[in-house]
């Protein structure tokens, strides 16, 4: 890795990086270089660079004075699954796949673009099998949606389609339901009118309070403390998934963490407050939505 982060400062030093990149960007990752303080960016694009040059070459005891002598291809897995696929950037796919083995190119990936709530994330799947032949490269979609009530799958299908288009989405109008709820609530009576909501759930159901962003979370949390306590109810501000899991609390957190959870009831206030016009918050506004299995309320305040 050294002598690769060493040709990485050289290649930035040429006309070309710039001409790329940037003057601006090029100069930054020369600093780090220099500095000898790589982000995880920069050290995952030389894994890449590695895998590459690698490829084909089974490291001997002869290859001592060769200029890349410790590459060798890796062991190989007999099949690579990666979920959540749009999270990741095209380098950490490319390089996760690197490690199915070539024989049997067993590689699957799983997500939904429409769940991508992080910036610089995959923009283009094909990108990352960059050795893939056209006939490798199989695509399905899964339509049917197994986890959420029949009311519930509808809604969030209405406000996937609503935000296909960006910059003309507009959130559907809820079908209220005992399934699916609709209420405006003055921002004063949020509180008090949350834990009135959280009352009539059975002790035995999940819930999360998800809001469109941490600090509406754990502001709503602390107000909303007093109330559900007086229910011999417990709550916690989540910003970690591992902590979601636990059914114990009226969870309050942001849709970041529940990426890949579920819960039985998901109470969503100031939901108005998604701008479903820029993707990444129309993103989050779906992943709220489609969390939860029985019951959906959702709040305007």
């Amino acid at each position: 890795m050294p002598q690769l982060a060493d040709w990485y400062g050289d290649a930035l030093d040429t006309p070309a990086a710039s001409e790329l990149a940037g003057e601006v960007v090029v100069d930054d990752i020369r600093q780090r270089v220099r500095q000898n303080q790589l982000s995880n960016a920069d050290i995952n694009l030389l894994l890449a660079i590695a895998t590459i040059m690698s490829r084909g070459h089974e490291y001997r005891s002869d290859d001592q004075k060769r200029l890349a002598a410790s590459l060798s291809e890796p062991r190989f897995h007999s099949a690579v699954f990666i979920d959540e696929v749009q999270d990741f950037t095209e380098i950490e796919v490319f390089l996760m796949t690197s490690m199915a083995d070539p024989q049997r190119n067993a590689v699957t990936v799983v997500g939904d673009f429409k769940q991508q709530l992080y910036a610089g994330t995959v923009r283009e799947l094909a990108a990352c099998f960059p050795y893939a032949q056209p006939s490798e490269l199989q695509a399905a979609t899964l339509e049917e949606n197994k986890r959420q009530h029949p009311a519930l799958a509808e809604f969030s299908a209405r406000l996937r389609s609503a935000i296909t288009a960006p910059g003309t989405a507009s959130a559907p109008s809820a079908q209220v339901s005992r399934q699916l709820e609709e209420l405006r609530v003055s921002e004063q009576d949020l509180a008090c009118r949350l834990a009135d909501i959280v009352a009539d759930i059975p002790n035995t159901k999940s819930i999360a309070v998800i809001a469109p962003n941490a600090e509406l979370a754990q502001q709503l949390e602390a107000a909303a403390r007093p109330y559900i306590e007086s229910q011999f109810r417990e709550t916690r501000f989540s910003f970690d998934n591992r902590d979601l899991v636990k059914r114990l609390y009226v969870h309050f957190t942001e849709p970041k963490p529940t990426k890949g959870l579920e819960f039985d009831v998901v109470i969503a206030p100031y939901f108005n407050r998604f701008d479903l016009h820029e993707p990444l918050q129309a993103h989050a506004a779906y992943v709220t939505v489609s969390r939860p299995r029985e019951r959906l309320v959702l709040i305007h305040t």
